[in-house]
C-alpha cells in the first residue's frame, strides 16, 4: 500500500538512544539521591517503524463586517489527528515523500475525511473567533491525508517493561503517543 509520508530522518539505532535517556527530571534526580536508588539503565528490547494518520489543511476564514465595510481574511493551517480527533495549529507544509510499507505498519484511521473536515473547519472557526471575536465562515482550500512515522521502542529496566514512542521525523518523544500506544489498531 502506497502512502504519502513524512520524512524518516532518524535511524533505528538513533530511536534507541533516544528511547534509552532517562529524564528525571531535577525532582527526580533529587529523590533518586535521597532514597540512594541504584541507577539501572533502561535497555531497548525490540523496536518496530510504523506509520500514524493526520489530516493536514489550510483555509481562508472570512468575517463580513457590517455598513458595506470589507470582510477580513485570515489564513489557517492545521492539522488533525486521525485517530483521536485532536486538532491544532501548523506551521508551515512538511516535506512529503511516497513511502510503501506493510499494513500492519499503517495505524488505522478512526477519524474518515469528512469528520477531519469538520474538525479541522470548527478549529479554525474557534481560532478565529478568538482573534476577531466574531464568527467566520471558512472555505478549505486544501486537504491532505498524511502519515508520520514514529519508533515504538520496548523499554526494560529491571523486571518493569515499558514502550517508549519516537518521531522518527523530528527525533523526540512523543509522550501523547506513549500513553496513547497501546490503544491503536493497526491495519494487518
Amino acid at each position: 500500500m502506497k502512502i504519502r509520508s513524512t520524512l524518516v530522518r532518524l535511524s533505528e539505532e538513533q530511536a534507541k538512544s533516544i528511547a534509552a535517556l532517562e529524564n528525571n527530571g531535577l525532582l527526580g534526580k533529587l529523590i533518586d539521591k535521597i532514597r540512594r536508588r541504584p541507577k539501572t539503565p533502561i535497555e531497548v528490547t525490540d523496536i518496530k517503524l510504523f506509520y500514524y494518520p493526520l489530516c493536514t489543511g489550510g483555509g481562508v476564514i472570512s468575517f463580513p463586517r457590517a455598513a458595506h465595510l470589507p470582510s477580513r481574511d485570515a489564513v489557517y493551517l492545521g492539522v488533525v489527528d486521525c485517530v483521536f480527533g485532536y486538532a491544532q495549529k501548523m506551521q508551515g507544509r512538511p516535506e512529503l515523500e511516497t513511502a510503501e510499507p506493510e499494513k500492519s505498519q499503517i495505524v488505522k484511521r478512526r477519524i474518515d475525511d469528512s469528520a477531519a473536515r469538520e474538525k479541522l473547519a470548527a478549529f479554525f472557526r474557534k481560532q478565529g473567533y478568538r482573534k476577531y471575536r466574531s464568527i467566520g465562515e471558512v472555505d478549505l482550500r486544501e486537504f491532505h491525508l498524511v502519515y508520520k512515522p514514529h519508533y515504538a521502542c520496548v523499554c526494560r529496566r529491571g523486571n518493569k517493561e515499558f514502550t517508549r514512542i519516537i518521531d522518527a521525523e523530528i527525533g523526540e518523544r512523543d509522550y501523547m503517543l506513549d500513553i496513547k500506544y497501546k490503544d491503536l489498531e493497526f491495519e494487518g
